[in-house]
């Protein structure tokens, strides 16, 4: 007998039963990792595309640290640019390209998934999610989909490609005319938005990295692309989290549980914010520094400083 062909829907409906079967077997404790596995196992599985996109967000949302969410983001984008036969099927897009056609509908499809009326149900109008998503995307083209690539150590080759996703971010973000600000509307919606994709650039990198530091990496090594990026607050976000770590593990312990004390045990962080290239760098470096440290919370009997090691980087 001829089987008939499942219908779109039918699919799409197998695609998020299946996501919805694999988020509840990580309950409780479902890490942000997780659901990038649970996604990319999904769309291994059956299409990610945008006819199953709302429904694939409606059922992941926040689940896993909204791992899930960005994990569909990723195979969305990629599958788009296959069909329309931008990339070969089991290849990613080169970030390094100028073709124009590209980014047109890198640019194109970025908006989309962030204006998709299911995204717009959830988050509302700000862009902070979905572009972060496209962060964790355009670091995977970047690095080639070796995410995890080489120990974080000075001179490594883990910067480059996190600068080249950053500044796709960028492209993607203002393609069609720097004024123009297409298709996000107007300037300041594409300059926010490339904004959070970069902080999704830059948490990939300082998450995927936290247990492969290499003995020799300084905390000015963890800072050391920021200056230069294309978003440099993006990449001063994630990467102070990091360079204040490495900055305690190598520095004398010193009692800073107060605020003059504080600054004086910063020093060397805060003076190479204000020496941090341009103007906007240096606000992004020094904002993203206090924002850190205020951030820290202080058990009762120890100061910032014994306690900061042990912070959970968020």
């Amino acid at each position: 007998s001829i089987v008939p062909p499942r219908s779109a829907e039918t699919a799409a409906m197998e695609a998020a039963a299946l996501m919805s079967s694999l988020l509840r077997s990580h309950t409780p404790h479902c890490s942000h990792h997780d659901g990038h596995v649970v996604a990319s196992t999904v769309c291994g599985r059956h299409e990610c595309s945008l006819a199953n996109y709302g429904l694939l967000v409606n059922t992941t949302r926040d689940a896993c640290g909204s791992g899930a969410f960005h994990g569909v983001v990723t195979a969305t984008l990629i599958h788009t640019l296959v069909h329309r036969r931008l990339v070969n099927s089991g290849s990613l897009p080169d970030l390094r390209s100028r073709d124009p056609q590209l980014w047109t509908v890198l640019s194109r499809i970025s908006y989309t998934l962030c204006s998709d009326a299911a995204v717009l149900a959830w988050l509302g109008p700000q862009l902070g999610e979905c572009g972060h998503g496209l962060g964790h995307a355009f670091h995977h083209f970047a690095t080639g989909g070796h995410d995890y690539g080489d120990r974080l150590a000075p001179g490594a080759s883990w910067a480059p490609p996190a600068s080249l996703a950053s500044e796709a971010c960028w492209r993607a973000s203002h393609h069609g005319g720097e004024c123009s600000g297409a298709p996000f509307g107007h300037v300041p919606v594409a300059a926010s938005h490339a904004y959070y994709c970069g902080t999704g650039v830059w948490h990939t990198v300082r998450n995927l990295h936290l247990d492969r530091i290499a003995p020799s990496l300084s905390w000015r090594d963890a800072l050391a692309p920021c200056a230069a990026d294309a978003l440099p607050a993006a990449c001063f976000r994630y990467q102070i989290s990091l360079a204040v770590r490495l900055y305690l593990q190598a520095a004398p312990r010193h009692d800073a549980s107060t605020a003059p004390a504080m600054v004086r045990y910063f020093g060397d962080l805060a003076d190479y914010c204000d020496a941090a290239g341009a103007t906007a760098a240096r606000r992004a470096c020094r904002a993203h520094l206090v924002s850190h440290l205020l951030r820290c919370s202080v058990p009762e009997g120890q100061s910032i400083c014994e306690h900061a090691p042990l912070l959970s980087v968020v």
